[in-house]
Order: C-alpha cells, then sequence, then structure tokens
C-alpha cells in the first residue's frame, strides 16, 4: 500500500496490538517516539504476514464396507492457527444435502454409517480463522446389509433310518456379526437353541430332536434366527420345519401281463411285477396260491421296485395253472408294515403251429393293373375247367413289351409264419408268370418290380407257390400274375395257404 495509518500510545507503552487486518496479506509496521519537540525517527520496516485458514487436506480416499464408509486423509498446513478439527461430510450420490461429522485436529480417519449404494465423500480443516476448501473423495459403491436363513429341506424324520433323518440351517450375513438361532414348536416354546459367535455364515444340523437327543413329536416348527447390528437384534424371515413320521403308505402293486405262458416258449414266458410307495423301505414279495406260498422275492431299500417273475417255483417246477395272488409287504422307518395286492394267471398254454388255408375269388383279390402298350385289365365270366366263373380277365397285343401284370394283395391270418398260394390258371399261349412278396399294408407297391425273367414261366392249370416266410410286420400277402406273350389269361381264384401259430 502507498498510505500509513497511525496509531498513538502513551508514553509507558511497550507494545501495541492491531486489529481489524484482512486475513491474507502481509502488513508493514514502524514505530517512531514524540515528543513536545517533535517526532522521531521511524524505525526499521517490519514485514509481518496475517495468520488465514489452513490449507485443503490431501489425499482424501474412502474405503467402504457394509453400509459404511472409512474416510482417510493427510493434513495441509494450519494457515498460521493451530486446527480446530476436521469436518468430514457424505451424501448418496446426486443427492442435494451433505451430512457432515466433526473429528479432532489430529484426527486421520473417520467412520461413517450410511446406507447401501453409490456415496460421495469430502473432509476439510478448520482453524480459528475459519475452513478450508472441502476435498472430493472417489465416489465408492457401499453394499447394503444383507442376512438370510434357510433350510435344506421343509421336513425332517427323526427316525435315523436315512432318510431325511435331519435338515441343514444355513444363516449367512456379508457383515461380520454375532446372532442367536432357536426352534419353536406349535405352541411357541423353544425346544432347542444355540448361539451364533462373531463370523458371517453359521451351519448346523437339526434332527428334529431336543439337546438331549430326544425326539419331538411330530408337526410343525418354527425357526427364529436374531443377527445383532448396530447395536440392535434384528430378526429374520421366520423358517418351518415340519418333524414327521417315517411310515410308508400302502403300496402300488401291478404287473406287465395279467397272464403268464411258462413254456419258455418265448410267449410271455415272464412278466414284469412293479411296486411303488411314498416312502424308501424294504420287504418282500410273496406269490401264493390256496394260501401256500409259491415264490418269494426280497425288496432292498428302495422306493420303486421291478421284479421278473416266470410262472415257476424257485427251483424251476412248473405251476398248476391258475390264479395267484401277489403280495407286496412293505416296512418304512417306523410302524408296521404295509401291504397290497394283485393278480396273475398262470396258463398251459403254449405257442402251437396250426396249418390252414382260405380261397378267394378273383374279383375280391384284385388290387391293381397295370402294362405296357396296348392293355386290358377286367372282370370277365369265363369258362375254366368246365365252369362258368367270375375272372380277371387281361392280354396284351404290344409288339414290344408283351408282359401285362395283374397285382393281387390277400390278408394273413394273424400270426402267420410262412404262406404260398395256389392259383388255377387258363391261357392262350399256355405261358405265364407268377411273383409275389409281403407287406404291412393292403396296397401292392413292391412286387410288380420282380415281374419278367427274373420269375419262371408256369403252363396253365393249377399250379402252387413255394413257401415264403412272413417278417414281423407282414399282414397281407402281395402277388402278381402276368402274361410273357401276346394272348389273353384268366384267373378265377387264389388260395393261401398259411401256417401261422396258435396257443393251445
Amino acid at each position: 500500500g502507498l498510505a500509513w495509518t497511525d496509531t498513538a500510545t502513551d508514553a509507558a507503552a511497550k507494545s501495541l496490538t492491531i486489529t481489524g487486518l484482512l486475513n491474507g496479506y502481509q502488513y508493514e509496521s514502524r514505530v517512531a517516539a514524540v515528543t513536545a519537540v517533535g517526532t522521531g525517527a521511524f524505525s526499521s520496516v517490519i514485514t509481518t504476514p496475517v495468520a488465514g485458514v489452513p490449507n485443503s487436506p490431501v489425499n482424501v480416499t474412502a474405503v467402504p464396507s457394509v453400509e459404511a464408509v472409512t474416510v482417510t486423509w493427510a493434513s495441509g498446513g494450519n494457515g498460521g492457527y493451530p486446527l480446530t478439527s476436521f469436518v468430514v461430510q457424505w451424501r448418496q450420490q446426486f443427492t442435494v444435502a451433505w451430512t457432515s461429522v466433526t473429528v479432532g485436529p489430529t484426527a486421520q480417519s473417520a467412520a461413517i454409517q450410511t446406507p447401501g449404494g453409490a456415496i460421495e465423500t469430502r473432509v476439510s480443516a478448520v482453524n480459528a480463522s475459519g475452513s478450508s476448501d472441502a476435498v472430493l473423495a472417489d465416489v465408492v459403491a457401499v453394499p447394503a446389509l444383507a442376512q438370510s436363513s434357510t433350510v435344506s429341506s421343509g421336513v425332517v424324520r427323526p427316525y435315523r433310518d436315512g432318510f431325511q433323518d435331519s435338515t441343514r440351517i444355513r444363516v449367512a450375513s456379508n457383515a461380520v456379526t454375532t446372532g442367536k438361532v432357536r426352534i419353536l414348536d406349535a405352541k411357541g416354546k423353544v425346544v432347542a437353541s444355540w448361539s451364533l459367535p462373531r463370523a458371517t455364515v453359521w451351519i448346523r444340523d437339526w434332527a428334529g430332536r431336543t439337546a438331549a437327543g430326544s425326539r419331538l413329536p411330530n408337526g410343525s416348527y418354527r425357526v427364529i434366527t436374531t443377527l445383532s447390528w448396530r447395536s440392535a437384534t434384528r430378526t429374520l424371515p421366520t423358517r418351518t420345519i415340519f418333524v414327521a413320521t417315517s411310515q410308508v403308505g400302502a403300496p402300488s402293486v401291478s404287473s406287465s401281463g395279467s397272464t403268464v405262458y411258462p413254456a419258455r416258449d418265448g410267449y410271455v414266458d415272464r412278466v414284469t411285477i412293479r411296486v411303488r410307495t411314498n416312502l424308501p423301505a424294504s420287504g418282500k414279495i410273496v406269490i401264493k396260491s390256496k394260501g401256500s406260498t409259491v415264490w418269494t422275492g426280497k425288496l432292498s431299500r428302495s422306493m420303486s421296485w421291478a421284479v421278473s417273475w416266470n410262472g415257476r417255483k424257485r427251483n424251476g417246477t412248473t405251476l398248476t395253472p391258475g390264479k395267484y395272488t401277489v403280495t407286496s409287504q412293505l416296512k418304512g422307518g417306523e410302524g408296521t408294515a404295509r401291504s397290497s395286492s394283485t393278480k396273475i394267471n398262470v396258463s398251459s398254454k403254449k405257442l402251437t403251429s396250426v396249418t390252414g388255408q382260405v380261397t378267394y375269388s378273383a374279383e375280391a383279390a384284385r388290387d391293381d393293373c397295370g402294362g405296357f402298350g396296348y392293355r386290358v385289365c377286367e372282370l370277365t365270366r369265363e369258362t375254366i375247367a368246365g365252369k362258368s366263373v367270375i375272372a380277371t380277365s387281361y392280354y396284351t397285343g404290344s409288339t414290344t413289351d408283351d408282359l401285362l401284370w395283374s397285382a393281387h394283395s390277400l390278408p394273413l391270418p394273424a400270426g402267420t409264419t410262412k404262406w404260398r398260394i395256389k392259383a388255377f390258371a387258363e391261357s392262350t399261349d399256355a405261358r405265364y408268370v407268377l411273383g409275389y412278396c409281403t407287406s404291412d399294408a393292403s396296397v401292392v407297391d413292391d412286387c410288380p418290380s420282380g415281374r419278367g425273367a427274373a420269375f419262371p414261366a408256369y403252363s396253365e392249370g393249377t399250379i402252387t407257390f413255394p413257401w415264403t416266410t412272413t417278417g414281423a410286420d407282414d399282414r397281407y400277402g402281395d402277388f402278381f400274375v402276368g402274361s410273357y406273350d401276346w394272348g389273353f389269361l384268366y384267373v378265377a381264384t387264389y388260395t393261401i395257404e398259411y401256417v401261422h401259430t396258435v396257443l393251445k
């Protein structure tokens, strides 16, 4: 500055305090003695800075934990006055208001409680002159408190038979804490309890019994879990466990067939007996006739079984034909045995081959006609072997391909294992061919592919095919008759000879 400000004191003064100065400036001062004669020389100028606000804290960091943040910093200069405190502030990101916490002048950290979410923090230093500018830390993600109590199974069957003997109670917290688990019966009485030491995860199995090992009555029990948090006790959602019996219900018994034929010919000479129940159990199958046991089988511990029976005794002896009672007897972890029964017939019948025949008219047998060039396929009344009959009449006049054919499909009796065709035919040229195959449908579509020179020629009159074996799914005998040469061919009847199996 250019102008000096004078301040007078009395002659005895040795010092002077000047007030009202502005923070942050430097001031020059000088002193001169005054007498009646005049003013003496001024002292040399002394430059003095005036103390101001402290420098800002540096290196402010925030470390999150469950619903809390620890803020740390390093202090800058105090601005000439001793620091009086630090002010730590926090808020949820994008909100307006800050929450303040004041700590002592020597502190370098502060732990503050916050809700979960994105949290902003900042720190400022304070002395007699005022506060420094606040320094922001990076925004941190603070996890919310997460605590849970679960059970692995809502059912306990405390019979100690290996099936649902216990359930596992698991308590978890993402913050280190302590707590307690209590199990209450339907009347609210505590039947079991245990403390949870300081940790984050606790696991314990409960077998539906008291601490002394006594089995509790069947019924509903509540699992009450409490955990400490911020000087308060928090109760987690209640879990329910049912203490239940190990008594099995009545089993179901069925068989793959109502009759077994123990002739060992491959036809239903075994049946499968199936047993099912609602809980693990063990037991046996007993087969009786007129009160006498003829066969037994063991059922190892399970909930379902499939047992094969051949209609004989264990030693292979054939049983007397008749109706037999099959009983399943099962016992679970506790209680009495439960049983159910079904009936199975034992038959002495066996598969027997029978030969038969069926005769069809040409009109009933005809399925399709075809040929090449000029062709005709029709039913006419013709005289064959001296008799007037309805016959299949067809001929060809083609000079390039003389083959004409008429295809037929006849149903085979159930169980047919082999068959053959007998036919009576008359032909102008005395020569014709026959071919055959089998199929699972009544439509002839594959026999003609074998026509022509692949088949032998026959003379008119009665002819018999060789035997042909049917496949598992064959239900029709397919065949065709055709002429090799120009002329007419008449066929009145077709007879199927077959061999099929019947139970007898």
